[in-house]
């Protein structure tokens, strides 16, 4: 199944993931489903740092690539 995260999810499964219920976690983690975000969620987090609303253990960039690599 494709599946398109909302910002809220992938800040959560990157930064918080016992935020995400049982259900969405199971969808994220399994193997079968392609996982897409959109860059509007990208530039959604950057703003969120930049007014001080976010706070990542990486950097950004570093992040988006590990959980493109996770996956």
């Amino acid at each position: 199944m494709n599946v398109l995260l909302d910002t809220h999810v992938l800040i959560w499964w990157s930064i918080s993931p016992s935020n995400l219920s049982e259900n969405v976690y199971k969808l994220l983690d399994d193997q079968v489903n392609n996982l897409f975000f959109s860059l509007a969620s990208i530039w959604e987090m950057q703003i969120k740092l930049q007014i001080g609303k976010l706070t990542l253990n990486l950097p950004l960039p570093e992040l988006i690539e590990d959980q493109c690599q996770t996956k």
